[in-house]
């Protein structure tokens, strides 16, 4: 295996593995742990790779995150405390510059999992044709929080038991769903 490659905004993964996760920005926890997709997000994530693991463990052989790329649309850690913002500007992260970067940083990837809308908003952008785009919900609270059905199409009731979990179903599924759709 190659030198493992860890920054606040980008975790390599393992080789053979070419799955990458984006997100869009590194925050306070992520700073503090000196790594990407930690705190709530992270542990949301890993319980997503679990069901993941268990629908095709082709694509998704492990459940620890860090076994797959990760970065985020934006490098800078943003959090209100330091930079009086918890994201970018769209136009900061559509810059030329920060666009090559992205693609530099998931090239040689066969999927790409855009997860939430900033992250999304910059797909045009990249204009990737050889990599297999799959976008879902974040996996933090608020995106989370934006889902309101399950995958039976119940509506989730506000402050129950086993909310995230069955929130986190749904993005599972839907990334399931949208594999099975790319040709």
């Amino acid at each position: 295996m190659s030198k493992e490659i860890i920054e606040v905004h980008y975790n390599q993964g393992c080789d053979g593995i070419k799955m990458a996760f984006i997100f869009s920005c590194p925050g306070r926890c992520e700073e503090e742990c000196k790594k990407p997709v930690v705190g709530e997000t992270g542990a949301n994530l890993e319980i997503l790779l679990a069901m993941l693991n268990q629908q095709n463990f082709t694509l998704f052989p492990y459940t620890d995150r860090y076994k797959y790329r990760i970065t985020n649309v934006w490098a800078t850690v943003e959090y209100v405390a330091k930079t009086d913002r918890s994201e970018p500007k769209l136009s900061e992260i559509k810059n030329p510059l920060n666009i090559q970067r992205i693609k530099d940083e998931i090239q040689n990837m066969n999927y790409a999992i855009f997860f939430g809308k900033k992250a999304q908003s910059v797909l045009k952008s990249l204009n990737l044709t050889d990599i297999k785009i799959i976008s879902v919900e974040h996996t933090g609270v608020r995106g989370l929080n934006s889902i309101r059905q399950d995958i039976y199409g119940s509506t989730i009731i506000k402050s129950k038991s086993g909310n995230t979990f069955k929130r986190i179903e749904v993005i599972a599924q839907k990334i399931i769903d949208q594999i099975g759709n790319i040709k």
